[in-house]
């Protein structure tokens, strides 16, 4: 063993003195921690791209009256098809506070503070009166109308005095 211990020690002072390797330490700078901000909502839409005029008194309240006036809000506001954010006190102007509350109840609209906008179970819902015929288009077309003009037709909006404008 004596003979094996030696060689093997012979041998290991024999070999070339490696170059003595010396690593750094990491020195990295820790980036200072920043405190998060709280996550901004979207900049909910306005009805005014599509609405300028708004029903005070008039606004229908059941039937095949009330899909077409939904309708038409919904597609004039982008809600339906482009999945706006409208704030609720402008969407309250249009359909009420009911009637927000009644299709948060069935989860049709989520509320988040001072927006308002369609879950997909609402798109899904509002989507289908159209596709199933519940709604006529001419009735749509004629609240848009309605809303984009201020003009009462004389059926739907009998005066000019049951209409408002929306604050610029």
């Amino acid at each position: 063993m004596k003979n094996t211990t030696s060689a093997i020690a012979a041998f290991v002072q024999s070999a070339p003195a490696a170059a003595a390797v010396v690593t750094k330490p990491a020195t990295t700078k820790a980036k200072p921690r920043t405190t998060r901000k709280a996550a901004t909502a979207p900049k909910a839409a306005s009805p005014l791209k599509g609405i300028k005029f708004y029903p005070t008194i008039a606004r229908p309240g059941a039937g095949a009256s009330l899909y077409a006036f939904t309708q038409a809000w919904l597609e004039l506001t982008g809600m339906l098809n482009a999945g706006a954010q409208i704030d609720r006190a402008a969407l309250s102007k249009i359909i009420g506070d009911t009637a927000i509350a009644y299709h948060k109840k069935l989860n049709n609209f989520f509320v988040k503070e001072k927006t308002v906008h369609l879950t997909q179970q609402g798109s899904d819902f509002f989507s289908e009166r159209m596709i199933t015929g519940k709604v006529d288009a001419t009735d749509v077309d004629a609240w848009k109308e309605i809303m984009i003009t201020g003009k009462p037709d004389g059926m739907r909006v009998k005066s000019a005095n049951h209409l408002a404008k929306f604050a610029a």
